[in-house]
């Protein structure tokens, strides 16, 4: 019977570890209604840090759709970026620090038909927020015959609002 009561005061103990530990993974668990000035499209390039074996061009085109609820769609390179949703990037934050967001997201298609580049997804962190620009970064994880199973990382990605004129 102690051994019973041992097991049971165990699994409690484990139990309220995982929650603790699920609550502490750096975003909300709800989906956000972005503000306003977050929603819409935005475009840009990336990829200068990225090995040229990877990146002959060193340009990625990237783009994304952020939807009044939250829902995010986009594309990184030849890639489509799987319906998502936005969270807020949790954590401590002093006052002078803007709001930040997370999207973790599965990826459909070549990042680099040309080469077969492959990820199977990753996350997306803006880190900065705009009306005509936003920043953020792209950690993508996946197996592929040119990389294996390393991650690839953008950072200071600058996005902005597509011009009328494209």
């Amino acid at each position: 019977m102690r051994n019973l009561y041992s097991c049971i005061g165990m699994g409690f103990i484990l139990s309220l570890l995982a929650c603790s530990l699920m609550s502490c993974s750096g975003e909300s668990r709800a989906p956000v209604q972005p503000p306003k000035e977050l929603t819409g499209n935005w475009e840009g390039k990336s990829g200068h840090n990225l090995p040229p074996d990877i990146l002959p061009t060193r340009v990625l085109r990237i783009r994304l759709n952020i939807a009044p609820d939250g829902n995010v769609t986009g594309s990184i390179g030849d890639a489509d970026i799987m319906l998502t949703q936005l969270h807020l990037k949790k954590g401590l934050k002093r006052r002078s620090e803007p709001v930040q967001y997370i999207a973790r997201f599965d990826l459909n298609g070549n990042i680099v038909n040309a080469i077969g580049f492959h990820r199977n997804g990753g996350v997306l962190r803006i880190t900065d927020t705009g009306t005509r620009t936003i920043t953020c970064s792209f950690e993508s994880y996946g197996n592929d015959a040119v990389q294996g199973s390393r991650v690839m990382r953008m950072d200071d990605i600058i996005l902005k609002r597509p011009s009328v004129d494209e």
